[in-house]
């Protein structure tokens, strides 16, 4: 018999591949994406970039048409061409690299033919003109019929910093989840038996407060007495609600039901929704529907839209869009905008700065941009492709014009040098080039975001040039789930250096690029690699972290240095950037940006009163740790060290230790996959059967709480049911299973897959001893327990058996670790009559999954890139700057100037010289100088001394108790911790 979770059935969801995704999405929208075939036409750098995301998000198939020959000032955005491919066919030449990206996806390259639109779900037309938008939409128009419906179609395109993006996804497009998030459930205290129908939930600061609005749907599971509320597969019964308080709400006349006794969950009910689009033909006629993704620039998107539709009508009439930084086509661009803007409609007053600009570069590209819009648009493919989400109605258009130079520059600045670097030359100027090249840059982080930030750097010539370096760090190793969002790694470099195999990866795509790569965790630890030459020679730091404490750390050193830092973080369609620019800025720690705490639950709660599938979840997962992970370890610290147990002060904590290794070195050891599995069977009735018995018997169903009034089992606690073994109950026998899986694995027992039968008959045999109620006074004398369990142990030296210790691992599922917490999480929730958990479910809740999209992850590096090209000219002031929040999902976008900085944030540190004198005259010179008492003075992350160890060296040199200078420093700077202000000093101490 397997465990669950093991393996890939033939057709399904790869879950390894793709975990982080469905932790976002669904198994179902999944399906629905791997169900689609997109045809794509255009596949310069945008195309490339909605290529690589959909593919790696694992569409059906994906057929690129893009004839043109390759050309090298395409090499400033497309990733995957080379110089030797300049000449060929964009489309043929990069088949096989966009191909190997996901062996799931069929991807091809073809000769664009209308026959090709009725064999593709999705149609995308990158750049292109009006023309062929308007001809492409009526033929996926032609196909709503009565035998399906339209091929959805999108058309978009990127013009230097400005973008535009058209949707058409028919008449009628099925909205199935607006926005993604979870659906809201809430446990019942109570329901009334009456016409107007009351609906109370717990009122405790552990329940949520109703969040629903008047008019939502819901369901019922799990009620008790008023059955007639239930909904079940059979028979759904969904109910609207009226909100009458923050935990009341009505659901309509129940006079008609049975009473309600006790027990339920109201769940929401997520509504499909329907949307109507219109042909580019209706929209370009009537009154457009324009969508805002820039907040900070008001009515922008009716400017933008003003001169797309100038620039389509430049291109009708002219056979061309403007010259880059031609003054005259800019000119004749503004003319011809007065001309055709008023014609079309458009409700905006012209800006005509802006309409020059977006003239001057609209035949310029760079890769941030490609970046940004490649991960929009193929959100929205996917939004096409399988319901899920809510999609851009129907024109959406963003610039970044704050990444142009604000200095009027010479037009040689903008001319070409017939490079790869060209098309961006004519955004930024040749100035800004070479300082581009000549960058040193520290990233920290190679994954998802990681990755996409140093493909961008490879496109844009950042650290190309002579003197640049690219330094960036990743302690981690590549694993199968980062494959479907990390495009710079393959299933070879599984087990492999993330930073290393990345590093490699990008100088493929520009061979000029200089990265030095490092497997470290960057903090204290790293302090004499990445020191203080290290961060006086870098320009800017951009972090692709997952936690808090890196980025706060990284955030520390940018201030200490006075370095540009640009952070970004994505969790599903969710996204932020956050930029800090020195002495103009907040920080990132004092900017108050957070993520969101991470929740915990109280331990009574997670016990004893569970009342919500989380928190079955955390129980088994300490569970797990308990079981498998911490006793191990117990007994190999016991064998190192005789004395291990007189290192722990807690004797509750000692004599569980005492246990753990009684139990491994003195009690019988398993000789056979039987013994594991007979075990796992024990298992099962201690820590469910005879748990719950035991809580029963103190706090019985009928048990009033503290005041005699109410019943002690009343919400939010859930009065639990002892369960009863039973073969015919899959998620027991899955529990055992797993239970002797991994035991097998500790003890080195080899495992023996079972027929059901020999598991029937073996798990009959077995005798199971009779409850009996536990003694509270059993755990008063832990002492002379602990003593009766030592003289048990065997001396160390005398023990050959050593156990393998056990690391929880989420994406391995053939190790049993989540089909164990799966099995413990279901089986509690069973006794407290909480809805269950599937396997990835649970897998995502107690691996801590964080939800990640290619996508997301595109728009968000690109933004960081972008925000730190603006910092590399060093004179934008703070208008210029963005900090970006945006769910994709929505979607929605907030783009907010930062909070300009607190008067002390960047005021230059004072540095204290003194003598290499000892350690006493030094504390003595401190107060007699400055008033002050020096509480502990540190080097690095070595405590030179303190007041409570200076008796000891008040004699001793302070370059001697320092020890030897770290690598790459000159001087001994050390810092002073006093007992009153300053709080602290820097103190440099002058060699003699």
């Amino acid at each position: 018999m397997a465990s669950e979770g093991a393996g890939v059935k033939a057709g399904a969801v790869d879950t390894q591949l793709f975990s982080r995704q469905l932790a976002a999405l669904d198994f179902e929208t999944q399906r629905r994406i791997m169900s689609t075939s997109v045809l794509l036409l255009g596949v310069q750098g945008l195309g490339a970039e909605i290529a690589k995301n959909l593919v790696l998000m694992g569409v059906k198939a994906l057929t690129m048409c893009d004839s043109e020959p390759a050309t090298l000032q395409d090499l400033v955005s497309h990733f995957y061409l080379t110089p030797g491919d300049v000449g060929k066919p964009r489309a043929v030449t990069c088949l096989k690299r966009f191909a190997d990206l996901n062996r799931y996806v069929h991807v091809e390259a073809a000769d664009y033919s209308d026959a090709l639109v009725a064999l593709h779900d999705v149609v995308i037309l990158c750049g292109g003109t009006l023309t062929q938008a308007l001809h492409l939409d009526a033929l996926c128009r032609g196909f709503d019929t009565a035998d399906g419906p339209a091929k959805k179609f999108l058309w978009c395109g990127v013009n230097g910093v400005f973008t535009y993006l058209f949707n058409d996804f028919g008449a009628s497009h099925e909205v199935l989840d607006r926005d993604g998030e979870q659906p809201k459930s809430y446990m019942v205290s109570s329901i009334s038996q009456d016409v107007k129908s009351v609906v109370t939930l717990p009122d405790d600061p552990e329940s949520p407060r109703l969040e629903l609005d008047d008019g939502a749907l819901v369901s019922f599971s799990g009620v008790e007495g008023m059955v007639e509320a239930n909904t079940s597969e059979k028979q759904p019964k969904y109910f609207r609600i009226t909100k009458s308080g923050t935990h009341t709400l009505s659901i309509g006349d129940t006079s008609g039901f049975h009473a309600y006794t006790c027990g339920g969950y109201m769940t929401e009910v997520k509504e499909p929704v329907t949307l109507h689009f219109d042909p580019i033909e209706k929209q370009l006629t009537g009154v457009p529907s324009l969508f805002c993704c820039d907040d900070s620039k008001p009515a922008r998107e009716r400017q933008l839209y003003a001169a797309y539709r100038t620039l389509w009508e430049y291109q009708r009439r002219n056979g061309r869009i403007p010259a880059l930084r031609c003054q005259e086509d800019a000119k004749a661009f503004w003319a011809l905008a007065l001309e055709v803007v008023p014609k079309a409609g458009v409700d905006a007053t012209l800006d005509e700065k802006l309409f020059t600009t977006f003239a001057l570069v609209a035949g310029g590209d760079m890769s941030p941009m490609d970046t940004i819009w490649g991960g929009i648009v193929a959100h929205e493919a996917v939004k096409a492709a399988s319901g899920k989400y809510t999609p851009v109605r129907q024109w959406a258009f963003l610039d970044y014009v704050e990444a142009l130079p604000d200095k009027e520059l010479p037009a040689e600045e903008f001319s070409p040098l017939g490079g790869r670097y060209d098309r961006q030359i004519a955004l930024i100027g040749r100035t800004m080039q070479e300082m581009l090249g000549c960058v040193n840059i520290f990233l920290v982080g190679a994954g998802a975001i990681g990755c996409e930030i140093l493909k961008v750097w490879a496109m844009m010539g950042l650290a190309c040039g002579p003197d640049g370096m690219v330094h960036v760090t990743d302690m981690d190793t590549i694993e199968k789930s980062n494959l479907s969002r990390q495009f710079l790694f393959n299933a070879s470099h599984v087990n492999k250096s993330k930073a290393k195999i990345a590093a490699a990866a990008v100088v493929v795509m520009n061979p000029d690029l200089k990265v030095k790569d490092y497997v470290l965790r960057v903090g204290e630890e790293t302090a004499s690699i990445f020191n203080d030459a290290f961060y006086e020679n870098i320009h800017a730091i951009c972090a692709a972290l997952d936690n808090v404490k890196a980025r706060s750390f990284l955030d520390q050193k940018c201030i200490a240095y006075k370095k540009p830092f640009i952070e970004g973080g994505t969790q599903g369609p969710k996204g932020s950037t956050t930029v800090v620019v020195p002495n103009m800025t907040e920080s990132y720690t004092t900017s108050g940006i957070r993520d969101p705490p991470e929740k915990e639950f109280p331990l009574c709660t997670i016990h004893n009163f569970p009342n919500a599938i989380e928190h079955t979840i955390a129980w088994g997962r300490n569970l797990f740790e308990g079981l498998f992970v911490n006793p191990p370890c117990d007994v190999l610290a016991y064998l190192a060290n005789p004395d291990f147990f007189k290192t722990i002060e807690q004797p509750v904590e000692r004599l569980e230790k005492v246990e753990h290794v009684h139990h491994y070195l003195v009690e019988a050891r398993p000789k056979s996959f039987t013994d594991c599995l007979l075990w796992g069977r024990m298992q099962f009735e201690e820590k469910f059967t005879n748990n719950i018995k035991n809580l029963l018997s103190k706090f019985p169903p009928d048990a009033l709480a503290e005041g005699g009034k109410a019943l002690f089992w009343s919400p939010p606690k859930r009065c639990p049911t002892v369960p009863i073994f039973d073969l015919r109950n899959q998620t027991h026998r899955t529990f055992v299973l797993a239970c002797a899986h991994v035991r097998a694995h500790i003890f080195g027992v080899a495992a023996v897959n079972l027929t059901d039968h020999e598991f029937d008959a073996l798990m009959e045999r077995i005798v199971v001893p009779e409850w009996k109620e536990s003694d509270p006074r059993a755990d008063d004398d832990t002492t002379a327990k602990e003593r009766g369990l030592l003289v048990q142990l065997p001396a160390p030296a005398e023990v050959t058996f050593k156990p393998r210790t056990v690391v929880f691992e989420k994406d391995d599922d053939t190790n049993h670790h989540i089909a164990f917490i799966t099995a413990a999480s279901n089986l509690r929730a069973e006794s407290y009559k909480i809805p269950p958990a599937d396997f990835h479910k649970t897998k995502v809740i107690a691996g801590k999954i964080i939800p990640a999209l290619i996508t997301t992850t595109a728009v968000v590096s690109g933004i960081q890139c972008a925000e730190l090209l603006k910092t590399a000219y060093g004179d934008k002031p703070i208008t210029a700057y963005r900090n970006v929040f945006l769910n994709l999902a929505l979607p929605f976008f907030a783009f907010q100037e930062p909070q300009p900085a607190s008067e002390d944030l960047w005021k230059d540190e004072v540095v204290y010289d003194v003598p290499d004198e000892t350690a006493g005259a030094f504390v003595e010179r401190m107060h007699r100088e400055h008033q002050w008492t020096v509480s502990s003075v540190v080097y690095g992350v070595k405590m030179v001394f303190a007041s409570w160890t200076l008796a000891k060296c008040r004699d001793t040199k302070l370059s001697v108790l320092a020890g030897p200078l770290a690598p790459g420093e000159t001087e001994l700077v050390v810092s002073v911790i006093f007992d009153e202000d300053p709080g602290s000093a820097t103190i440099r101490v002058l060699s003699q």
